[in-house]
C-alpha cells in the first residue's frame, strides 16, 4: 500500500481567488505513428477484447489508435474516460489498490501501472499508439521521453496545474472531443451554482486530513478540489490562514496540542482508505483528549470522505452535489 502524506503529486492552481482563464497552450507533440501502430480511426480500432479507444467516436476526433495509455493521476484518467476514450493501461495513485474514485466507469479492462516508479521500458512494453499525460509526469519519468517515443507513438500533453474545468477542455482540444468536454463543463458550472445556492451565508467548515503518524493537517485554501469547492460555494474555511505556515497544497500541519484549530462547526475529513496507515491514524487521533473537545465532534458533525474519490471534472461534479448533505 502507498505510504506518506502526499497523494497528489502534480502541481495544481490556487482556488481561493477568482480563476483567471488559462490559455490552452497544450504542449501537443504530434509524433508520427510508426507503421506498426497502424492507421484507421478510433471506430476501426476495436477488437474482441474491448480495448478500443472508443465505440462512439466524433467525426473530428483525433486518431488515437487502439492502444491508448494514460500517465498521470486518476484526475487525468477520469477526464479521458469521460470523453469516451478507453485506454488499455493507466497509472494509479495507489497501484496495489487499483484505480480510485472511478466506480462510474468500467475499468476492468485497463491495466494498472505504478504511478511513482513507472519506467520508460514499462511504458514501451505497452506498445502504445498514443500516450496521454501531463508535462509534470514526463519530467518525473524521463525528460527525454518525447525523444524516446519519436517515431513510435503519438504523445499528447495536457498543461500542468489547470483547474478541473480547464483541464478537461484542454484535453478535449487535444483529442478532438471539444463538444463532450464543453458539455461536462456546463454540468460542472450548474453543479457549482447549485452548491452555492444550498449553503448558508454564514457557512463555516473545517477541512482536515489525518495522515499516518498520526500527522494531522488542516486545509485553509485550495488548490485541492474539496476545499476549493467549499470556498467557491461560499463557505469560509476554519481556521483563518493568517499567521499560519501554509504549504503549496493549502495545508497547515498541526501538532496534537493544536487540534483546537479545527474549530469549524462542521468537520470534513479527507481520508484515503487505500493508503496504508491512513485509517489507523484517524482511529488513533480520535482517542486524543483535545479531539474530543472539537465543536464538530461534540455536535456529531464530522464527515469522512475519500480524498482520492473525486477525480477529474466528473468527480468534481459529484462532490459539489454532495455539499448540501455535508454542510446540512
Amino acid at each position: 500500500m502507498a505510504t506518506g502524506p502526499d497523494t497528489h503529486l502534480r502541481p495544481r492552481p490556487s482556488a481561493r481567488h477568482p480563476r483567471r482563464a488559462v490559455a490552452l497552450v497544450a504542449a501537443v507533440l504530434l509524433i508520427a505513428l510508426s507503421a506498426a501502430c497502424g492507421g484507421g480511426g478510433d471506430d476501426a480500432a476495436s477488437d474482441d477484447s474491448g480495448a478500443s479507444a472508443t465505440s462512439t467516436t466524433p467525426e473530428d476526433a483525433v486518431d488515437l489508435g487502439d492502444r491508448v495509455v494514460v500517465v498521470g493521476e486518476e484526475d487525468l484518467l477520469a477526464d479521458v474516460l469521460a470523453l469516451g476514450i478507453e485506454p488499455v493501461a493507466a497509472t494509479a495513485t495507489v497501484a496495489e489498490a487499483g484505480f480510485q474514485g472511478l466506480d462510474e466507469y468500467d475499468t476492468d479492462g485497463i491495466e494498472v501501472l505504478p504511478q511513482t516508479d513507472l519506467s520508460v521500458d514499462a511504458l514501451f512494453a505497452q506498445e502504445p499508439t498514443t500516450v496521454i499525460t501531463l508535462q509534470f509526469w514526463i519530467d518525473q519519468i524521463d525528460p527525454t521521453l518525447a525523444d524516446d517515443l519519436a517515431g513510435q507513438t503519438q504523445l499528447l500533453v495536457v498543461p500542468d496545474a489547470l483547474p478541473s474545468d480547464e483541464a478537461i477542455v484542454a484535453l478535449g482540444e487535444l483529442v478532438g472531443r471539444q463538444d463532450r468536454a464543453e458539455a461536462i463543463v456546463e454540468d460542472l458550472a450548474a453543479a457549482q451554482q447549485e452548491a452555492g445556492g444550498a449553503v448558508a451565508d454564514d457557512c463555516s467548515v473545517t477541512v482536515a486530513a489525518i495522515y499516518p503518524g498520526p500527522s494531522p493537517a488542516v486545509f485553509v485554501d485550495g488548490p485541492w478540489v474539496i476545499p476549493s469547492s467549499l470556498i467557491d460555494a461560499g463557505c469560509d474555511l476554519a481556521p483563518d490562514p493568517d499567521g499560519l505556515d501554509v504549504d503549496a497544497n493549502g495545508r497547515v500541519y498541526l501538532s496534537t496540542e493544536r487540534l483546537d484549530l479545527m474549530s469549524g462547526p462542521v468537520l470534513i475529513l479527507l481520508q484515503a482508505p487505500a493508503v496504508d496507515g491512513d485509517t489507523a491514524a484517524l482511529d488513533e487521533l480520535q482517542q486524543d483528549r483535545v479531539w474530543q473537545t472539537l465543536p464538530a465532534v461534540q455536535a456529531d458533525a464530522v464527515h469522512v470522505v475519500d480524498r482520492l474519490g473525486y477525480p477529474g471534472a466528473t468527480g468534481h461534479i459529484r462532490f459539489l452535489r454532495e455539499i448540501p448533505d455535508l454542510i446540512g
